[in-house]
């Protein structure tokens, strides 16, 4: 029953849900939150899993340690873009709010 299950069981559930259609572009709002750390990385590999499988993923984050594990990144405030930096950007500092495209 749903209720059994944990906070990163339930993400987990709600990721494949979202996936069983086979999207283009799937679009995920703080993923990880109110999760422990351990299902937070299993979630982020998990989308990080099916980007390199050729779907856009969307992440949008306030936190930085999530922010630091995703390949390219946007900043935005009051719905505009402020800044933008991608992992080649050695000496760029990185934006808060995120977005993953699949490797090119």
């Amino acid at each position: 029953m749903p209720a059994t299950l944990s906070g990163g069981e339930k993400q987990r559930v709600a990721i494949a849900r979202a996936i069983s259609q086979s999207p283009q572009v799937l679009l995920c709002d703080e993923p990880t939150g109110n999760i422990d750390q351990t299902n937070s990385d299993r979630i982020i590999e998990l989308l990080q899993d099916i980007n390199q499988h050729g779907v856009t993923v969307v992440i949008v984050t306030h936190d930085q340690d999530i922010a630091s594990k995703l390949p390219r990144l946007f900043a935005v405030s009051d719905g505009i873009i402020t800044d933008s930096a991608t992992l080649e950007d050695e000496n760029s500092e990185r934006p808060e709010n995120a977005i993953a495209r699949p490797q090119e």
